[in-house]
């Protein structure tokens, strides 16, 4: 839908660029080249860029929280994370 506007812009254009519009010309040729952009600025998707939270977390240096993720996990059935993450922890103890 959205390329279809495209071609359907891009061929208001082409009809302007056909006759002799003058000034009122220019200022529709310059308004569907920014609708133009915009749209295709839209459709196109953005490149998401992650981030780790926090330090990795290993169990030779936080044995405790390890015992307690998995004592905790062993009563709510739920596997056992295969990584952990400073931020992660923090976020899954407070909820």
């Amino acid at each position: 839908m959205a390329l279809g506007m495209c071609a359907a812009l891009l061929g208001i254009d082409y009809f302007m660029l056909q006759g002799r519009f003058g000034f009122g010309g220019i200022k529709i040729l310059f308004a569907t080249a920014v609708a133009i952009f915009s749209i295709l600025a839209a459709v196109i998707p953005r490149r998401d860029f992650f981030t780790p939270p926090g330090p990795r977390l290993t169990e030779e240096s936080q044995r405790e929280l390890f015992a307690l993720i998995r004592d905790v996990a062993g009563r709510s059935d739920q596997a056992t994370p295969a990584d952990l993450e400073s931020g992660r922890v923090a976020r899954r103890i407070r909820t």
